[in-house]
């Protein structure tokens, strides 16, 4: 049995990931890791959102997403993020529960930061199909942010709800992605 110091809060639980303290809490409580996790990532895509409405831009990053470079670099970076939070996906059709339960870790862990890899790669939305393929990026994530929230009302129904809209949002996100990159690439 570990025993936790008392100034161990929630952001350190963030970093030790499911398998400390959350994952021996009762379900239907969010514990430390849990809250650190959403309010990290709320202030993340609340800051997005606010400088994108505000139209607020860093100047040297906004600069520097118009070198093709810094965009297939970037690009890159996304996909593998993306492609990493599939991983999840296909564990649990593994059907090995210790490896799925331990991919859901890492899967709400990095899924925090995604607006800020969002943001490193394009501190705009976009146009037309982009701006669609932004939005679904976000409303992924937002779901993502409510999941833990949801599963307090501890409602079956709403919980399957949720994990449809997830994985569905999810779809539409690579199949957009999957557009983008051939769009971005059969232009070059």
């Amino acid at each position: 049995m570990r025993t936790f110091l008392p100034f161990e809060h929630f952001g350190a639980a963030f970093f030790r990931g499911e398998s400390s303290i959350a994952s021996r809490e009762r379900p239907g409580r969010i514990g430390p890791a849990g809250k650190a996790r959403f309010w990290i990532g709320l202030i993340l895509l609340s800051a997005f959102f606010a400088q994108t409405g505000l139209g607020w831009y860093w100047g040297w990053l906004a600069e520097q997403q118009t070198h093709e470079m810094h965009k297939q670099m970037t690009g890159l970076l996304l996909v593998l993020f993306i492609g990493h939070q599939c991983w999840l996906s296909l564990q649990r059709t593994r059907g090995e529960p210790g490896a799925a339960r331990h991919a859901l870790a890492r899967h709400k862990r990095w899924g925090t930061i995604a607006p800020l890899l969002f943001y490193v790669h394009s501190v705009r939305l976009g146009h037309a199909y982009l701006f669609a393929l932004s939005l679904s990026f976000f409303a992924v994530f937002a779901l993502g942010l409510l999941h833990q929230q949801l599963l307090n009302l501890q409602k079956k129904w709403l919980n399957q709800a949720w994990l449809i809209a997830h994985v569905a949002l999810s779809t539409v996100l690579l199949i957009l992605l999957g557009y983008h990159v051939y769009v971005s690439f059969a232009y070059e």
